[in-house]
């Protein structure tokens, strides 16, 4: 990752400048709210990369797509410092592709989780203080139910500085109101899908992002309204897995979305009502 990530990136928009963009185009909310809401998102893992533990068929690819992880400031390691640079403090930064597991690491170990540092040290380390983030399962509970208001400046300064790829906010913001459709990627721009850079199947251009154009794309969405209509009550998951399959009996498997992207459309090819930010963020 790099040393410094521009506010021109094509890719990243830290957190702070995604809550006043979208403030201007959704006048409810302020910017503060807005950043509330996304660091409430963050906590809650929204933006965390698949979780393929336990599932030894799982596609890989989108967890190595950087493009599914944030990208967090964290100081650089001491002993690859210069000498003189050992006496800077703040020690200079980097930016690493992380979840809401190292932010929580970060800002536990530079004392900027909200209220007493006391706290946190007896939920997170444990009493032996052998366990390394203890209980972190409490502490992402919590910290989901904070307003940005418990955060000292700095915090909150940390907390704006986190990176998220364009393309994630934008399939997020998608799930929670349509008032935000191609603000941060054009609908018209190819979805870029996450190819390890050895995999001879990647035939698309790594440089296009935005919504899927996959050939398979308008089958699935005819299969999916004609299961869902069959059974209504069927699990979200469970369709998307069938669809995934039936996808690959008709065409090549380069033209088909994972099933970790088909299910994040359902609710669009469903009509499912969702009002603005319903839902769990």
């Amino acid at each position: 990752m790099p040393r410094y990530i521009s506010p021109l990136h094509d890719t990243y928009i830290r957190f702070d400048a995604a809550a006043a963009f979208l403030a201007k185009h959704y006048n409810r909310s302020t910017s503060q709210s807005l950043l509330e809401m996304l660091v409430i998102a963050m906590w809650s893992g929204r933006f965390n990369p698949p979780d393929i533990s336990g599932d030894a068929f799982a596609d890989t690819r989108e967890r190595q797509d950087p493009e599914n992880w944030l990208a967090v400031p964290i100081q650089k390691p001491r002993a690859q410092l210069a000498s003189g640079q050992l006496k800077l403090n703040p020690l200079p930064y980097e930016y690493y592709e992380a979840g809401r597991d190292t932010v929580l690491s970060v800002m536990y170990y530079e004392g900027l989780l909200p209220g007493e540092f006391a706290g946190w040290h007896d939920l997170l380390k444990g009493e032996n203080e052998l366990a390394y983030l203890h209980s972190k399962a409490e502490a992402f509970d919590a910290l989901s139910r904070m307003p940005l208001d418990c955060y000292d400046v700095a915090a909150r300064a940390y907390l704006g500085s986190l990176h998220i790829p364009r393309r994630m906010l934008q399939d997020w913001l998608d799930q929670r109101s349509s008032s935000f459709n191609g603000l941060l990627i054009s609908a018209a721009e190819t979805m870029h899908q996450a190819r390890p850079a050895n995999d001879a199947s990647a035939h698309y251009d790594k440089a296009k992002r935005g919504r899927p154009t996959l050939p398979a794309w308008e089958s699935i969405e005819v299969w999916a309204v004609k299961l869902h209509a069959q059974n209504p009550e069927m699990q979200r998951k469970q369709l998307a897995g069938l669809l995934y399959l039936k996808a690959l009996e008709k065409f090549d498997e380069a033209a088909v979305p994972n099933e970790t992207t088909i299910l994040r459309r359902l609710s669009e090819f469903l009509n499912d009502p969702r009002p603005p930010f319903s839902g769990a963020a």
